[in-house]
């Protein structure tokens, strides 16, 4: 699997003369639903998303341009669907021409709210 990572890293990285790559600042993520805590930085790779109780599902969205992966998926369009049962960590890898980064987010159903 680092080895796909490496390859399409460097895919990227050579294929930049041809296209204009996105900037690490301009990448941001969000849910479609629920809190997402602390609220995004890049500088901080770990949050939490609290959603309403009953929720099995939410869509993660992102800018286009960059290569995202969530738990080793390629996904390739700006928003995906994430399903859950009460509790799910994800593993959010973007990469770029210029950078790749890692973040993670644990998805937390609020279940003391169906009582």
């Amino acid at each position: 699997m680092v080895f796909l990572y490496f390859t399409i890293f460097l895919l990227l990285l050579f294929s930049c003369e041809e296209i204009n790559c996105p900037e690490l600042e301009s990448f941001y993520f969000k849910f479609s639903d629920g809190t997402l805590e602390p609220s995004f930085d890049l500088n901080t790779s770990s949050y939490s998303l609290f959603v309403p109780c009953s929720f099995t599902s939410v869509y993660i969205i992102f800018p286009v341009g960059y290569s995202i992966f969530i738990d080793d998926l390629l996904i390739t369009n700006s928003n995906y669907l994430i399903e859950f049962n009460e509790y799910r960590k994800i593993k959010i890898t973007v990469y770029s021409c210029s950078f790749s980064s890692n973040f993670f987010v644990e998805i937390i159903e609020l279940v003391e709210e169906c009582y």
